[in-house]
């Protein structure tokens, strides 16, 4: 942090003009802001921002930001802006030193001199200039005798509140998105010759339709989700639009919106008038896709040994799966499957596959702890009202150490063993276990007959 090795000077901006509808704002500087290229502080919905300090980055520490340091890095030069149109009242010296300087605060159209000697306390502006919103302010500092220091604290500024909106928004409607969102739209509310614009829009979502009007001087918190029965979402003047997620699938939300002006405890709600009102159902998810056993192959097959490259893979036990397709208009999309092993020959030996729509040559991972067959990273989606077959094949990448008629026994559990969108249709929850049967047995197929003949006594 900078050493005080010579006397300085930091500023408390203090002052307030009493006008209709005015406030007074204090923005505190300190150690949080050492290093920062840009800073910005958001005090009671003002925004104010400094920038541009001629080394490149502001040094701070808890009395306040430098804005003149003349040992390296030097400082002599920064911006400063703010988010509404204020005035400059006054400022408090909080440190100084005899030494000469004279800072400037120029917005272009006009500058406030301040000339030595300053001293310790409060202190109006040579010219208590107003900053229009978004107006830069160029703070220059002259330092007539050198190695000077000059630090400001605290920036106390006043700013006029805005008076009640003057109009309503209208034509507010709820369109439902997907099963879990909505999205409710609206027209800004349209204002004539000296009436006042919102500043920002509270939009009220409820599973009942009963609704608070909000009070003025309480703000409140966006909740987003309305997951719990109840929302809010607070939406800036020219948005127009605000999408509401996580919510419950077949449930009806409505929806009440409020423009509103300034922030904090200064808010200030429009609730007389005609407030637009309107309401959407999220569309209804549903639990009707099934998976059954396929009658395209006769299990069990039995897997001969023989059968041991790509070309030679044996189909060896199907299933379907079918959405079905009683009015969510979604389809069910699956992007892993779980086949549960048993039996009494070494999975491990062979590679098994899947077929079907969307998914070709798959190759499923084998868990010896869990005795489980996975095949991940699907893209599997059966249609609203329509099925799909799939076959699970398997060779030998592994064709030694077989043993006649050992099994490999494969089962699946549609509700269980299925991994699937949770924005599309759900399994049904009454599904039942299918299988192979019995089991594919290993088929030892003799590919070479040796004989040996024995020696004669």
């Amino acid at each position: 942090m900078l050493q005080k090795l010579l006397k300085g000077i930091f500023i408390l901006l203090l002052g307030f003009s009493q006008n209709l509808f005015a406030t007074t704002t204090t923005f505190t500087f300190d150690a949080d802001d050492h290093n920062l290229a840009t800073i910005t502080k958001t005090v009671d919905g003002l925004t104010i921002t400094l920038s541009n300090p001629t080394n490149g980055q502001f040094n701070s520490d808890n009395e306040g930001v430098y804005i003149l340091v003349n040992f390296s890095p030097i400082i002599n030069s920064l911006n400063i802006s703010f988010s509404k149109a204020v005035k400059l009242i006054s400022y408090n010296v909080g440190y100084t030193s005899s030494r000469e300087m004279v800072i400037t605060y120029s917005n272009g159209g006009s500058e406030s001199v301040e000339n030595s000697p300053f001293s310790r306390g409060s202190r109006n502006f040579a010219n208590q200039m107003s900053v229009g919103e978004g107006s830069i302010i160029g703070v220059s500092v002259n330092d007539i005798a050198g190695n000077n220091y000059l630090q400001i604290l605290n920036l106390v500024v006043t700013w006029n509140l805005n008076p009640e909106p003057s109009r309503q928004p209208t034509s507010l409607t709820a369109t439902t998105n997907s099963t879990s969102q909505i999205t409710t739209s609206w027209t800004d509310s349209v204002i004539g010759t000296e009436e006042q614009y919102p500043d920002s829009y509270l939009v009220m979502c409820s599973t009942t339709n009963s609704f608070s009007d909000p009070v003025d001087a309480t703000a409140q918190s966006d909740d987003t989700s309305c997951s719990d029965g109840s929302g809010v979402q607070n939406i800036s003047h020219g948005t127009g639009t605000v999408a509401w997620t996580g919510l419950s699938s077949g449930t009806q939300y409505f929806y009440k919106i409020f423009p509103y002006t300034n922030t904090g405890s200064d808010v200030d709600y429009k609730t007389d008038g005609t407030v637009a009102t309107a309401n959407a159902t999220t569309q209804l998810q549903d639990t009707d896709a099934t998976l059954t056993a396929s009658s395209t192959i006769q299990e069990p097959v039995p897997l001969p040994s023989t059968a041991d490259t790509t070309g030679e893979a044996v189909n060896l036990f199907d299933f379907t799966i079918t959405d079905g397709g009683t009015s969510d208009r979604f389809s069910t999309d699956v992007s892993q499957i779980v086949l549960h092993t048993s039996g009494t020959s070494d999975f491990s030996k062979v590679t098994w596959r899947l077929n079907g729509a969307n998914v070709s040559n798959g190759v499923g991972v084998y868990n010896s702890g869990a005795n489980t067959l996975t095949f991940s990273g699907l893209a599997i989606s059966v249609a609203d009202g329509g099925s799909q077959t799939y076959t699970l094949s398997g060779y030998y990448s592994t064709p030694t150490g077989l043993t006649n008629n050992q099994t490999y026994i494969v089962s699946l559990d549609g509700d269980d063993d299925l991994t699937l969108s949770a924005t599309g249709t759900q399994m049904s929850g009454s599904n039942a276990v299918v299988n192979n049967g019995t089991g594919t047995v290993v088929a030892i197929t003799a590919s070479k007959l040796m004989f040996q003949t024995l020696p004669s006594n």
